[in-house]
């Protein structure tokens, strides 16, 4: 078993702990420390099956633990413009929310952001983020205090760690909300953080350059004073060794009934990087045309999974502002990139659920994100 150390940084109203295994530790608190790609590396079956067994003990016992001292709703009011701008028919309004005129805007986000009142569904996904130091993130500027590593030297006292991984995608979740306990602005919560599920799949090479990597990460949101559960959220990442090769004939087949009701929207360069500010998510799929075509073959930057699951949730809250979410399970099947024109839909599978999904309409109408929506019938 390997040894677990614990690393905390401390900031103003912020604690930030991380068990790291043995071996981590120790190369991630200094600048020295870099990454290397996993690509040209070779060993024997063997020697392959040990990494992978390190990589999923490492995981056994990795655990973070963030606290908010008080959950601010400024952030929360920052987010909603951000995704209100990006459908269209709010776009061609008079929306401008400094005018002279428009002090019913303000008011309105002023009273329902503020001390006491609940965070909408799915706003938690910008709080308690990670703030890795830049020395610590990958080589594709995300953080790597999840990701599937291991060091150069046998032991673990190398400065240098392997990636084994040339792309990680969020590919879907789900999240359940307690609305008899919700999170509120003002009050401090805590989230952990754990891998709960790995999944190691790959051929018969003997290289650690065609594996993929499925981890299952556990998020739980709680009271930090009674330490009473909030908000549970479950995310797949999956950590592939192949560029991107998707093309339009390989798109996800639309097979959706015809919605309830839509509206369109198109998530620009600004949107994408707001949120992406919100989210502290330095992922440079996200912002760096450059990294997106030449290291992941990407034709632009690529729209965050948070904006997708965002957006779709944001416009069904508007069409039902008084129903309860119990849980939404989503998929993100395919990727989006900035500035395409976005088709978001509803349809009412049955009293107790709804069917919610985004359309990529520059992409044959694929499906870049399906969820279903289970609705909290004991409070109604």
């Amino acid at each position: 078993m390997f040894r677990s150390s614990i690393r905390k940084f401390s900031l103003e109203g912020h604690t930030f702990q991380n068990n790291f295994q043995h071996g981590r530790i120790k190369t991630l608190n200094t600048a020295s420390h870099r990454y290397i790609s996993s690509s040209n590396f070779f060993l024997s079956s063997n020697q392959r099956d040990e990494k992978a067994k390190y990589v999923k003990e490492t995981f056994e016992e990795n655990k973070t633990e963030i606290i908010d001292d008080c959950v601010s709703p400024f952030p929360s009011k920052q987010l909603y413009v951000t995704l209100e701008s990006a459908f269209k028919e709010k776009a061609k309004k008079d929306y401008m929310l400094y005018s002279n005129d428009n002090t019913s805007a303000i008011k309105f986000l002023n009273d329902r952001f503020k001390k006491g009142e609940t965070v909408p569904y799915g706003y938690s996904l910008i709080y308690c983020t990670p703030y890795s130091p830049e020395y610590e993130l990958g080589s594709d500027g995300f953080d790597n205090y999840h990701a599937p590593l291991f060091p150069d030297k046998e032991g673990g006292d190398s400065k240098t760690m392997t990636e084994l991984f040339k792309r990680r995608m969020w590919v879907g979740g789900d999240i359940e909300f307690r609305n008899d306990r919700p999170m509120k602005f003002g009050e401090p919560v805590k989230l952990v953080e754990r891998i709960d599920r790995v999944r190691i799949l790959g051929g018969k090479k003997e290289s650690l350059s065609d594996l993929t990597i499925v981890l299952s990460n556990n998020k739980e949101y709680s009271d930090l004073n009674t330490g009473e559960p909030i908000i549970t959220e479950n995310r797949r990442i999956f950590y592939i060794n192949e560029t991107n090769e998707s093309s339009s004939k390989d798109a996800p087949k639309n097979v959706k009934e015809q919605p309830d009701n839509s509206t369109l929207a198109n998530i620009s360069n600004i949107t994408n990087f707001r949120v992406s500010a919100l989210t502290f998510n330095s992922h440079k799929i996200h912002y760096d045309p450059s990294y997106c075509k030449e290291v992941e073959n990407y034709d632009d930057v690529i729209v965050q999974g948070p904006v997708l699951f965002e957006l779709a949730v944001q416009y069904w809250r508007n069409n039902f502002p008084d129903l309860k979410i119990k849980k939404i399970s989503y998929k993100i099947p395919s990727s989006v990139l900035v500035n395409q024109d976005l088709k978001v839909c509803y349809r009412k599978r049955d009293e107790s659920s709804y069917e919610l999904w985004i359309e990529n309409i520059n992409n044959f109408n694929s499906l870049c994100f399906d969820s279903t929506i289970t609705l909290d019938i004991s409070s109604h």
